[in-house]
């Protein structure tokens, strides 16, 4: 998974030739966000999060994954949240 997020190729060259740089080739830093949500599925009216991992055993997880991120990249352009946080996010969508 690390190989793969600072690897996919989205953005443009310097010529401007899109989807041809990836995240390591531009030197861009990396924000890793734990969100549980996007595991959960429509179950009736609501959210369904049973087939989620628990926090006991996710937590180490996503820690061990903020590590192998940091340990393939440069360390310093690897951020994330508090896990299990209540998070403000912003970003820019760009496309």
């Amino acid at each position: 998974m690390c190989r793969k997020i600072l690897n996919v190729r989205l953005f443009d060259d310097e010529n401007g030739k899109p989807w041809a740089k990836s995240v390591s080739q531009m030197g861009y830093p990396v924000l890793l966000v734990s969100q549980f949500t996007l595991y959960a599925y429509p179950n009736g009216n609501k959210p369904d999060f049973h087939e989620a991992m628990a926090p006991k055993l996710s937590q180490p997880f996503y820690e061990s994954f903020v590590k192998q991120m940091k340990d393939q990249y440069k360390p310093d352009l690897i951020h994330d949240g508090v896990f299990g946080a209540y998070m403000h996010v912003s970003l820019v969508n760009d496309g």
